[in-house]
């Protein structure tokens, strides 16, 4: 009796070469033995971790895990993504990176996702075998295929680090970035070769084949379908031929999509259900067999060789002959050697960062005493572009653009600027900020922003003809202030600035066109800290996540009151220094997981101001703390949802219809401790706990990859109209205002 040889190869075939991972499971509880490994693209992923000793249960539990499916999709895993290096959220549909010295070609993304989640991923998931120079000397003999597509050819990797080869042979064109490799730049295997058995032939020379094969045959182009046509010619037609006598294929079912990894379970019982169908198939040419226990034995053995790593130096290069000193004071710190669980969350802080465009890490190993890490880095494009705005059913419509220039040297330097033009809104922002890296990083931020809002030409509602109230705000402030970081999720900030604060408004409604508005000044200066904790998964209608804000604020200001021809009170107030007073903010907005479609929120704030009362009723509530209660809420001016001292409660919950489409319920009680109340065109307190107001909205909404189409019925108890409708698309956000 020979000794048997038994080579298995998977093929490409994006997410559906999940497959794989039971075909290998079927494979081992049935004692075939797998002595050569060969794959392509998703089927190298699966391979090099099989042959780098993980079985296939622990293969599943890798690639079905969260850190994964969010890598598969350029996102930095939730619990690693440094929130201080979040830029503020504006109404932004789409950002441009360009760089004037380029071509507008030069200027086009060339890839969907970012590549730094997925290049760390598989750095760390091979970081031992890495250590292992020739292929052959893995747990089990491995090959896989990339393609050098300025040659024509595909590359067959047998040794070098085996991470560089997994991740050469899945760059797809267009999604993932390629790889650049001894001078070449490699693409996805599957372009020349997506089925390599005759790689696994040709290298290992087995005696039986069995394939794992969900890679599609050429499928031809259609005029109106621009991959098929990319696809068409840029891929080889598969070759089907077999390369041995005894050569059997495994053809799972799958029709799932080429990027979409959430649907794990599913494919991996496909792969193993075909296998056991060819499993009679598959013992007629099998005569030598294995058992668990060997098994065990020899991945055990060969996980022994692990050592636990502790990088001892990091090696920083940035293309274009940049500086590479920002990235390294933030990865490098003091420490000479740090482990890799500290260095993953350096890698990551580094990575959170806007101005990083790609880093790609490679372990090396001297000795066992000395681990490097080298990483090539890319710094983005120097200058962003934004674009976004509002579309409503109301007259609330937005207009929004920026535009930005990062500098990237020792520190950090953004410059940025912004405006929006509406009926609602028109305002404009400047900011100049630096960011110090370090291990523990700061900033220093300047900012100076108009604003002016009329709520008299935007609150008109269809079906809605009663005359509205006239309101129109104008903000102006210059602020300074700096920050650290809380953990990887906060960030805790402090400064002051300067402020000068305009209203215009009449104190009741029986005004004309004739008439002049009452107007109010106030001017300012204040300091403030705030404490922002945020890991919620949007930045408008989250459906995850908890975010705990937390702010404190002194302000110091006098008020000058200017009457309009039908002001009740027609005295003229200059000057008027009201006293010092505190403004204390908290609020938590917290999403729970129940089953899979379903999660429930629970939302508290509490606000306390010690301001004292302005000139009159209408001032004194413009300038007085404000709840939000709804998005709708964001363009409308509620007194009913204002004072001084308040706090609210509210309950959430989102059903999850389609992967991008979710029905939202809340509610919210709104409980001031003393409501603010109009005596005679006068402020007054009301006694304690005497008001309440209630609000809510059911919203369907689906979020689209520019912003959320949102459709909502809103109700507003104390309202004149307790039910309104509010359609839009895009982001009603606006740049903040001073009092807030």
């Amino acid at each position: 009796m020979y000794s048997q040889k038994v080579g298995v190869v998977l093929s490409g075939g994006g997410a559906a070469g999940l497959v794989h991972i039971g075909v290998l499971k079927a494979l081992e509880e049935n004692n075939i033995p797998i002595d050569y490994i060969t794959g392509t693209s998703i089927g190298a992923v699966i391979g090099g971790l099989y042959a780098s000793a993980y079985s296939p249960e622990e293969i599943q539990n890798l690639l079905n895990d969260e850190e994964f499916i969010q890598a598969s999709k350029g996102n930095i895993p939730d619990k690693y993504f440094f929130y201080f290096q979040h830029p503020n959220e504006y109404a932004s549909w789409i950002r441009f990176k360009f760089s004037l010295k380029d071509k507008l070609v030069k200027n086009i993304p060339t890839n969907v996702i970012n590549s730094v989640p997925i290049d760390f991923f598989l750095m760390e998931k091979f970081l031992h075998s890495n250590m292992v120079h020739s292929f052959d000397s893995l747990f089990i003999p491995f090959r896989c295929v990339a393609a050098d597509v300025e040659n024509k050819q595909k590359v067959i990797f047998k040794k070098g680090n085996l991470s560089d080869a997994i991740r050469a042979s899945m760059s797809y064109p267009f999604y993932l970035r390629p790889l650049y490799l001894d001078g070449k730049l490699l693409y996805d295997g599957g372009l020349y070769d997506n089925y390599p058995t005759d790689v696994c032939y040709s290298e290992f020379y087995p005696d039986i084949i069995i394939g794992s094969d969900v890679s599609d045959n050429h499928i031809p182009p259609e005029d109106d379908n621009i991959y098929l046509q990319l696809r068409n010619m840029m891929m080889t037609k598969k070759d089907t031929s077999k390369r041995c006598d005894n050569e059997i294929t495994i053809k799972p079912y799958t029709s799932n999509l080429l990027f979409d990894f959430e649907s794990a379970y599913a494919l991996i019982d496909s792969g193993y259900a075909a296998t056991m169908r060819s499993m009679p198939e598959i013992l007629k040419h099998i005569h030598t067999f294995t058992n668990k226990y060997e098994i065990q034995f020899k991945r055990q053995s060969y996980k022994q060789k692990k050592l636990d790593i502790a990088i001892s130096n990091i090696n920083i290069k940035v293309e274009d002959k940049n500086n590479a000193a920002y990235i390294k004071k933030t990865l490098a710190g003091k420490n000479k050697s740090i482990s890799f669980m500290e260095l993953k969350k350096r890698y990551y802080k580094v990575a959170s960062d806007e101005r990083i465009k790609f880093m790609y890490p490679r372990i090396s190993s001297k000795s066992n005493d000395t681990i490097d890490l080298n990483i090539l880095a890319k710094y983005e494009k120097p200058w962003y572009f934004d674009l976004g705005g509002v579309i409503s059913n109301r007259p609330v419509n937005e207009i929004f653009a920026a535009l930005q220039y990062n500098y990237v040297g020792n520190i950090g330097l953004k410059l940025y600027a912004n405006g929006y033009l509406g009926r609602l809104y028109n305002g404009a922002l400047g900011k100049i900020k630096l960011d110090i890296p370090a291990d523990k990083p700061f900033f220093i931020e300047g900012t100076v922003c108009y604003s002016r809002w009329d709520f008299f030409k935007s609150s008109t509602l269809f079906f809605d003809f009663e005359k509205p109230s006239f309101l129109i705000q104008e903000d102006n402030y210059s602020e300074l202030n700096m920050g650290i970081p809380m953990g990887t999720k906060g960030v805790l900030s402090w400064g002051g600035g300067i402020a000068n604060w305009i209203n215009n408004y009449y104190q009741n409604n029986n005004f004309t066109s004739k008439d002049t508005a009452d107007k109010t000044y106030f001017n300012y200066y204040y300091f403030q800290s705030v404490i922002d904790i945020n890991n919620q998964n949007r930045r408008m209608y989250a459906s995850d996540g908890s975010r705990l804000y937390m702010k404190i604020k002194f302000i110091k200001g006098n008020e000058t009151f200017i009457p309009g021809n039908i002001a009740p009170d027609t005295t003229k107030i200059e000057n008027y220094f009201h006293k010092n007073w505190f403004y204390v903010k908290l609020f938590s907005d917290n999403y729970i997981k129940t089953i899979k479609k379903i999660k429930l929120g629970y939302y508290f704030e509490y606000s306390l101001s010690t301001q004292d009362f302005f000139s009159n009723y209408t001032s004194t509530i413009l300038s007085a703390p404000a709840f939000y209660p709804t998005i709708e809420s964001n363009t409308l001016f509620l007194n009913d949802f204002r004072a001084y001292h308040y706090f609210v409660l509210g309950g959430k919950s989102v059903t999850s219809l389609l992967s991008r489409l979710d029905l939202r319920f809340e509610v919210y009680w709104f409980q001031p401790i003393q409501a603010i109340i109009n005596n005679n065109y006068k402020a007054d307190f009301a006694d304690p706990l005497v008001y309440q107001n209630i609000a809510g909205s059911g919203t369907l909404v689906f979020h689209s990859p520019l912003g959320p189409v949102a459709f909502s019925i809103n109700y507003y108890k104390n309202a004149e109209k307790n039910f309104t409708f509010f359609f839009h698309f895009g982001y009603p956000i606006f740049n903040r205002k001073s009092l807030e």
